[in-house]
């Protein structure tokens, strides 16, 4: 009979395997365990039985054992988006395959809440955490760095210090899109953003002047909107719809800033890309079902998630001493949410 504990649930233990088998529960620990004094055919009975009576192991006695919780926290900005999902499956995916559990948890892009997410983590004494910054100041990562808790920031990263990062090549992705909306004859190219105190953001936006630069088109600030919150996304789409944006084209920080802008835009009756030419990044297209055929700059998602797991795991293996910042290289997916302007094709530099 498996033993009572608090609240009327019935846990198994070792006890009652060994009840059940007849065997110590010395020797039942020792067969769970995997340790190599117990006969073969003692081992398969107790685990048999163990299975049999939903036998659950408890990971603190574990990690009191060998020092190890088994888990990673990953502390993201947002769960409820469409891009952190896919990288926290994939992340998971990885982490599954090594044993690792990972625990969720979001900032909203507060830093109080990222140090209150951090100390959690801490608390569990999580082996190692995947973390998107907030940028608004260093405070978590100081506090993980003071306790000795290997960490690695996937997607941001702080360019005046010197923690391991897994990030897109950001400008990169600005001007690969911008050039390839130049190409089909946009001059007149808005740039949706997010806020550039996140180097992401700063970097699409260099990137995306550099391209306009490279193709003597000198950059015009009147037609760059940066949003803090969804309200300002829908302000900038208004205008769009209204003309009192001059543009046509619109490069969305994000595919999600671009499906929140053509939706404004729908109900202004103006399709994508008849009425307005538009691209993003993320490539969300190729994970969901989009409400539209969007062009994209990809960052390979499983090449992030792959390299953010081996630097993790490099520095909880002690092997990570120095910081690196690792750069993983973008991808442009045409689709047809770019129109050519005719009459007016520059092409390509790239």
């Amino acid at each position: 009979m498996p033993s009572k504990t608090q609240g009327n649930r019935n846990k198994v233990t070792m006890s009652d395997i060994a009840r059940s088998t007849g065997y110590s529960v010395n020797t039942v620990s020792h067969a769970l365990n995997g340790i190599d004094d117990v006969r073969e055919s003692t081992k398969k009975l107790i685990l048999s039985t163990a299975k049999k009576l939903g036998y659950i192991p408890n990971s603190a006695a574990i990690s009191m054992r060998n020092g190890k919780t088994m888990a990673v926290a990953a502390i993201i900005p947002d769960i409820t988006g469409l891009y952190f999902p896919i990288m926290v499956k994939l992340l998971e995916n990885r982490l599954r395959a090594l044993g690792y559990d990972l625990i969720i948890m979001n900032t909203s892009e507060n830093p109080d809440q990222e140090l209150q997410c951090v100390t959690s983590a801490l608390s569990k004494n999580v082996d190692g955490v995947i973390i998107c910054p907030s940028m608004h100041n260093c405070d978590a990562l100081d506090l993980m760095e003071r306790h000795g808790v290997p960490f690695v920031l996937m997607g941001r990263y702080f360019r005046d210090r010197s923690y391991e990062s897994v990030v897109a090549d950001d400008f990169r992705s600005g001007y690969l899109l911008t050039d390839h909306m130049i190409g089909l004859g946009h001059t007149k190219i808005a740039y949706i953003g997010a806020s550039t105190h996140v180097s992401s953001s700063a970097e699409r936006l260099e990137g995306y002047r550099a391209a306009l630069s490279a193709h003597g088109i000198v950059p015009d600030d009147r037609l760059v909107r940066i949003c803090m919150t969804p309200e300002d996304i829908t302000a900038a789409a208004v205008e769009i719809a209204e003309r009192r944006l001059d543009c046509t084209s619109v490069f969305g920080f994000c595919d999600m800033f671009c499906w929140h802008i053509a939706s404004i835009l729908a109900g202004h009756g103006i399709r994508i890309p008849d009425g307005i030419s538009m691209g993003g990044v993320d490539d969300l297209l190729s994970h969901i079902i989009f409400p539209f055929d969007l062009t994209s700059v990809d960052c390979p998602k499983e090449q992030m998630a792959d390299c953010v797991i081996k630097s993790l795991f490099s520095r909880i293996g002690g092997d990570g001493a120095k910081s690196i910042r690792h750069i993983i290289e973008p991808t442009l997916v045409v689709r047809t949410s770019v129109k050519s302007l005719p009459g007016q094709l520059h092409g390509s530099l790239l």
